[in-house]
């Protein structure tokens, strides 16, 4: 188990992972709904999780930079998972995606992970993050990902797009 600010770190680097893997073929919706699928559980779990734990610590100049990039990435989330399999805007779209995932990074990484810091629950909430992650990352499974890299708790076989490879 790890610290809550560990775990989103990780989180963040596997959302690009699959942003990277989406690269090598930035014409395949499904890849790049893969990401979403990906994304979609990170915001959860900070929906659900994370932010009832900071967000009164937050000043309203933090709540609104915080609050602004997450509402970004719901729409460029939403704006890639209305495309159309033939939709020749992909690529576009999900640089956008790309965009807005980088400026969520920053705004956590600026204001909302210091807050956590300061907690003394974070090994207990790391915990209930991962935990939280597990479940539904097995109701809603990334579309594109293989039986092998689908295993939540195996840091081996899938090529490094493994859930939680390397914790």
């Amino acid at each position: 188990m790890s610290d809550v600010t560990k775990f989103l770190k990780d989180d963040h680097a596997r959302i690009r992972r699959a942003i990277n893997e989406y690269q090598r073929t930035p014409t395949n919706l499904m890849a790049a709904l893969n990401v979403c699928d990906v994304i979609a559980i990170h915001l959860k779990i900070e929906r659900d999780l994370v932010y009832p734990a900071v967000w009164e610590a937050l000043s309203d100049s933090e709540e609104k930079v915080v609050g602004g990039t997450d509402d970004a990435l719901y729409q460029r989330v939403e704006a890639v998972e209305n495309l159309e399999p033939d939709d020749s805007t992909v690529a576009l779209k999900m640089t956008a995606l790309s965009r807005a995932v980088r400026e969520h990074v920053v705004a956590s990484e600026q204001y909302v992970e210091p807050k956590l810091r300061q907690r003394s629950d974070g090994m207990q909430m790391g915990g209930e993050a991962f935990a939280l992650w597990q479940s539904e990352f097995e109701k809603q499974l990334p579309r594109t990902w293989s039986p092998m890299q689908r295993l939540a708790n195996t840091g081996w076989g899938g090529g490094g797009k493994v859930a939680n490879a390397g914790w």
